[in-house]
This record gives structure tokens, C-alpha cells and sequence, in this order.
């Protein structure tokens, strides 16, 4: 027959006791898995938190090289402004190679070249502030003729010849007969001619 005990059930304490005697009996053998689950989340959450941090600080140096990259082209944008200005105001450059072989080309027979040589840029102060004015080239040569011919004709077809060519009239402004000398050697004459460069 079955029988209640209503004064053993009555007390809380002990019905208390039992249950968790048995939660303690049924937990046991999942101790270790529960404590790998713990140790996992506790480990899932410091790596989680630790990329966050990393995310974070890439961000910041994103951002960073974003505003260099940004300062670096607004200061590339001004410089080759200013770049621009300067070759706009700057006249064309010379190519002294091919100035050369002008001379060269327009050399009558009987001319000779001894020396070629470009003079530096002079800055000098004027009434409204500093002037500079462009350099010269400076050529001097000789020049064989005979009897019957004029030394100063062939150094004038030279000097035509030159001032003829558009090539000279791109980069020169100016040719100039400067000297005229008598050689030791019997109809030979030395010469020196001043070339403007253009400005």
C-alpha cells in the first residue's frame, strides 16, 4: 500500500536539499563542458574585443594617410601651378647642338671657326627695379681670301646667311660685326661676331 509522509514532505529545507543533491548528482559528469564552454566564450569575447580594437586603430591610420594623401595632392596641385606659370613666362629653351650646326651649315668657304662661347644673363638695377638681360653668344673666326676678293664680303655673306635662316631668328635677336682684324698671315683676317640671345 502506498503511504505519504506529510510531515517529511511539509519541510522545505529538506525538500530543498534533495533537489539540489540531485542537480549536483546530474551536473557533475557535464562539469568539464560546461567549463570549456565558459572558457571559450570568455576567450571568443577577448578576441572579439581585442579586433575590434585593431579594426579601430587601422581605421585611425586609414584616416590619417587619407588626409596626407589629400595634403600631399593639394601641395603637388600648387607646385605644378607655380611649374606652369614658370615655363608659360620663360622663353622657349635653346638647344645649343643645333645652334652649332647652324654655324656650321651657313660657314662660306674659306671660314673657319676658332672659338664659340655663350656669355652669362646680366641683372642689372634699373629705374623701375632689377633688369636682366639676355646672354650673348660670342663667335669668333677667320677668314682666307684671295687677292682680288674682299675678306669683309665673305664675313657679310656669312653674317646674311645667318640672319636669313629662320632657325637663328627663333632663338637670336641680333648679330653684330664687333672686330675686324688684319692676320699676320698674307690675306687672312680674324673676326668676332655677337650674337643676341632672345629673352
Amino acid at each position: 500500500m502506498f503511504q505519504i509522509d506529510l510531515k517529511k514532505s511539509a519541510d522545505p529545507s529538506a525538500v530543498l536539499a534533495g533537489t539540489v543533491g540531485e542537480l549536483q548528482l546530474l551536473v557533475r559528469p557535464f562539469a568539464p563542458l560546461i567549463g570549456v564552454a565558459v572558457g571559450l566564450m570568455v576567450l571568443f569575447s577577448a578576441v572579439n574585443h581585442w579586433i575590434d580594437g585593431s579594426v579601430r586603430d587601422h581605421e585611425a591610420q586609414v584616416a590619417g594617410l587619407e588626409a596626407s594623401v589629400a595634403e600631399s595632392k593639394q601641395q603637388l596641385a600648387q607646385v605644378s601651378g607655380k611649374i606652369r606659370v614658370l615655363y608659360e613666362t620663360q622663353r622657349p629653351e635653346i638647344f645649343w647642338s643645333d645652334e652649332l650646326r647652324l654655324l656650321s651649315e651657313k660657314l662660306p668657304d674659306k671660314v673657319w671657326l676658332t672659338q664659340v662661347r655663350a656669355t652669362s644673363p646680366q641683372t642689372t638695377k634699373g629705374p623701375n627695379g632689377d633688369v636682366t638681360t639676355a646672354g650673348n653668344v660670342m663667335v669668333e673666326g677667320g677668314v682666307l681670301s684671295n687677292a682680288n676678293e674682299g675678306n669683309l664680303d665673305v664675313i657679310g655673306k656669312f653674317v646674311k646667311d645667318l640672319q636669313a635662316d629662320a632657325r637663328f631668328q627663333t632663338s637670336f635677336s641680333s648679330i653684330d660685326l664687333e672686330s675686324v682684324q688684319r692676320a699676320p698671315q698674307p690675306y687672312t683676317m680674324t673676326f668676332r661676331l655677337k650674337l643676341g640671345v632672345k629673352s
